[in-house]
């Protein structure tokens, strides 16, 4: 059976042709990621955050893979039985930096 392909509008997305380790992700791949369109988007495809764990005893760089390993699209995530959109600014901080600061801040809780 044929996984159903998520829409990106121009170029298809299939999450199970997303590598296990995201520095395996072609540029290509992280365009169709960042493309998904959430309103056409099977949302069954899609990672519920609720089901993502990181270990707050790894270094940081080990838990941003960790959750892009989860997750396989950051761009594109579930929460419950609602498809979430994350854009990030063209001159704003990266994906990295934002996520790191956010697994910071969560260590000092």
């Amino acid at each position: 059976m044929e996984e159903p392909k998520i829409t990106s509008g121009t170029v298809p997305y299939i999450a199970s042709e997303i590598p296990d380790d995201p520095r395996d992700i072609t540029p290509e791949q992280w365009e169709a990621m960042k493309a998904v369109d959430i309103r056409t988007v099977d949302k069954s495809q899609l990672v519920d955050l609720s089901t993502v764990h990181i270990d707050e005893s790894l270094p940081v760089r080990e838990r941003v893979l960790s959750y892009l390993k989860q997750v396989k699209n950051p761009y594109c995530v579930r929460v419950g039985n609602f498809a979430v959109k994350v854009k990030y600014k063209e001159d704003g901080p990266s994906f990295e930096e934002v996520f790191k600061h956010l697994l910071q801040q969560q260590s000092m809780m």
